[in-house]
């Protein structure tokens, strides 16, 4: 019942410090679909406090057809131009008087996780953008990633540190990455070891990164995270010491620009941070850090330990 097929896109109006969603989200055996989007230009203690935000968890399956994945409900079209090469989307809420429409075009072919069944693509992203009325252009470069044919069950209270997901496009397109994983237990945010148990093995999940024209699986990572206490310890900054498949070490530093919390289901809980990133030789890069957190992590920031 839990297999899923997904699309995400994420987009940036970096001069307006705004920076948007748009994701599909189908269970093909449940025959249900969760879809919509949601924009936002600085931190936010709520999703609701976002400049707009509108999905739906529990629509109709979608139509589709060869080149097109339909969600009227949504207000969403998904249109394969080229497939790996080319999509366009369309959102529009008419009720706030909001539009999103872009065509992507890849940068580069896209990057399969071990499991053979998810990818992510850096590409750029050229349209425009109608929020509130406001109408502004789109011309950025991002992340879209696609899912499909796997399970994806609703977790209960796992206690378990918070895992990051991050990933980031530079200005010149040049360079990409993604990477997931948790703090290093010797470094800031690392304090997860007072109350979690995670053997070493689990601590780095997987990554990849793109420079100079030559694309290298991740096999580990140190990250550093600066939190916000007051506000469920969101990012504040990451800094993550990556090494690729040759050995070469890569360091990223990001700082958090906006944020929104968002919940794929009601036992999780996500900061979606808007995140500025810069590499260690000079690219600079707009993208996304998703950090998930259970209830017992939670608890735990509140200075409530988990029972054992």
């Amino acid at each position: 019942y839990s297999v899923t097929e997904t699309y995400w896109f994420s987009f940036s109006v970096p001069e307006e410090n705004l920076h948007g969603q748009i994701y599909l989200w189908m269970h093909p055996n449940l025959k249900i679909t969760s879809a919509g989007c949601w924009m936002w230009r600085g931190p936010t203690r709520h999703y609701l406090e976002a400049d707009h935000f509108n999905f739906r968890n529990y629509l109709p399956y979608p139509t589709i057809t060869d080149t097109e994945v339909q969600v009227p409900e949504a207000g969403l079209t998904v249109r394969i131009v080229e497939p790996l090469e080319v999509v366009e989307v369309d959102y529009e809420d008419a009720s706030s008087d909001t539009k999103v429409s872009f065509r992507a075009t890849a940068l580069i072919p896209p990057v399969a996780r071990s499991t053979s069944k998810h990818f992510d693509q850096p590409m750029h992203l050229v349209g425009e953008i109608v929020l509130n009325g406001q109408r502004m252009a789109l011309d950025c470069k991002s992340m879209r990633d696609k899912s499909w044919g796997e399970p994806r069950p609703e977790i209960g209270n796992l206690e378990h540190p918070p895992v990051c997901w991050g990933v980031g496009v530079s200005e010149d397109g040049k360079t990409a990455f993604n990477f997931s994983g948790v703090d290093d237990p010797a470094k800031a945010g690392g304090e997860w070891t007072d109350v979690f148990t995670l053997p070493a093995e689990k601590h780095f999940k997987e990554g990849w990164i793109y420079r100079n024209g030559e694309l290298r699986k991740l096999v580990s990572m140190s990250k550093a995270t600066e939190r916000d206490p007051g506000n469920l310890d969101r990012i504040m900054s990451i800094v993550a010491d990556v090494v690729d498949e040759k050995g070469d070490h890569h360091i990223i530093k990001g700082t958090m620009l906006g944020c929104v919390q968002w919940s794929g289901w009601s036992n999780i809980g996500v900061h979606w941070n808007r995140m500025r990133w810069e590499l260690e030789g000079g690219a600079i890069s707009y993208g996304d850090a998703l950090e998930m957190t259970w209830a017992p992590h939670i608890k735990h920031v509140q200075g409530v330990k988990p029972k054992s």
